[in-house]
C-alpha cells in the first residue's frame, strides 16, 4: 500500500460567556466580560501500511481570557476576571507502528508555551487588611505544563480467529511541571511526573449468544510513584514579605481497575 500525506490549515474563533458565578459574584461595576478565542492550526499526516505519523501546530490567541486573580469580592468569595492578553502555542506530535505482526507502538507528545501578559495578581494583607497587587510583565497560566507526552507499546498474545482476542499493553504517562497559581513560581507548583500502567485485554467471540465480551484488567501506577496531580495555593502578605498556604493531592500507589461489556 503506498503512503497517503494529508496537510491541513485552520482558523477558528470561539468565544465564552461568563460562569453563573461569574455574575453572581460581582457587581455591574466588576461584572466580567465573555472570552475570545481565535485558534490558528498547521498540521501535516503521513500514512502508510506499518506507520503513521503527524505533527500540528497551534496558536491559540486570547482576549479577555477569565482566570483567578487572587482579586475578592465584599463578601471574601474569589473572582475570576478578564485578562487582556493571553495565549498557547506549542506542537502536538503523534506516531503510531506496527514494528512486528503482534507488537504496536503508539505515542504523542505536546510541547507548548502558555502565557499570560501583563498579570496583576492580588494578594491579601494581612498586615493592613485589604489587597497587594503584584505586577508580572509575563507568567504561565496555571495547571498548563509545557510538556506532556504518552507511550501505549501493545503486544498480541493471543489470537484465534472467531473465538478469542488477548491483548497486554504498557501505558506510559509523563506531564510536566505546572504552576498551581499564575504567578509561575517554583514554591507553588506540582513536580513532573512519570506513570506506568499495565493493561490486559481479552475478548471472547460468540460467548452463550453474544457477539463478544470484552473483560479488561487494568494495573494502575505499576511502580507506586509518589505524584500529585492537582492541588491549591492561597497567598498572601504577613511580616512585610510573602508567604503561602500549598495544599495538594496525591495519587494512589500501585491498584486495580476492572470492566466488563458485552455485546449483543
Amino acid at each position: 500500500m503506498n503512503a497517503t500525506d494529508k496537510a491541513y490549515a485552520s482558523v477558528a474563533v470561539a468565544n465564552r460567556e461568563p460562569d453563573r458565578e461569574d455574575l453572581v459574584e460581582t457587581t455591574p461595576e466588576s461584572r466580567p466580560r465573555s472570552e475570545q478565542l481565535v485558534d490558528y492550526e498547521l498540521g501535516y499526516e503521513r500514512r502508510s501500511a506499518r506507520f503513521s505519523g503527524g505533527v500540528n501546530l497551534y496558536y491559540m490567541d486570547y482576549r479577555d481570557q477569565l482566570v483567578l486573580t487572587g482579586e475578592l469580592n465584599d463578601v471574601g468569595a474569589a473572582l475570576r476576571t478578564n485578562v487582556k492578553s493571553s495565549y498557547r502555542a506549542g506542537a502536538e506530535l503523534t506516531f503510531a507502528a506496527q514494528l512486528t505482526k503482534r507488537l504496536t507502538w503508539r505515542g504523542n507528545a505536546t510541547f507548548s508555551a502558555n502565557k499570560v501578559r501583563n498579570y496583576t495578581e492580588f494578594l491579601d494583607d494581612w498586615d493592613n487588611g485589604g489587597q497587594v497587587a503584584v505586577e508580572h510583565a509575563e507568567s504561565d497560566l496555571s495547571f498548563s505544563p509545557s510538556l506532556i507526552a504518552g507511550s501505549e507499546l501493545s503486544v498480541r498474545l493471543l489470537e484465534k480467529e472467531k473465538r478469542a482476542r488477548v491483548d497486554l499493553t504498557l501505558v506510559t504517562k509523563y506531564v510536566g511541571t505546572q504552576y498551581l497559581d499564575n504567578s509561575a513560581s517554583a514554591d507553588r507548583q506540582l513536580d513532573p511526573y512519570v506513570v506506568h500502567d499495565a493493561r490486559v485485554n481479552v475478548t471472547l467471540f460468540g460467548l452463550r449468544g453474544t457477539r463478544s465480551v470484552d473483560l479488561n484488567l487494568t494495573v494502575r501506577n505499576l511502580f507506586s510513584e509518589l505524584y500529585e496531580s492537582n492541588g491549591w495555593a492561597y497567598s498572601y502578605m504577613s511580616d512585610g514579605r510573602r508567604q503561602e498556604l500549598v495544599g495538594l493531592y496525591p495519587q494512589a500507589p500501585v491498584n486495580v481497575l476492572g470492566g466488563v461489556a458485552v455485546r449483543f
